[in-house]
């Protein structure tokens, strides 16, 4: 006879405004006025004065993002490859 194992609900990691920056190579400045713009996904609010961000919705932000040109490696850096 199999076990049934519980389910429990998926856990939601929750980011640092920092973590999130260094995911994303946004500053603050620029998170902050793309979800003003509607262009970023808000954060929850923990405390009176502390927000985080949900790691999937980051990501899936993130994956909405497509190169319009592809990107190459040059001397350890990534750079657009030009049109020329």
């Amino acid at each position: 006879m199999a076990t049934e194992v519980p389910s429990f609900p998926t856990r939601k990691k929750l980011l640092r405004r920092q973590q999130v920056e260094e995911m994303t190579g946004l500053s603050c400045s620029t998170i902050y006025r793309k979800m003003e713009q509607g262009e970023f996904p808000r954060p929850v609010s923990l405390t009176r004065n502390s927000v985080r961000w949900v790691e999937a919705e980051v990501l899936a932000w993130m994956d909405t993002l497509a190169p319009t040109q592809p990107t190459i490696r040059i001397e350890g850096r990534a750079r657009r490859a030009s049109s020329k």
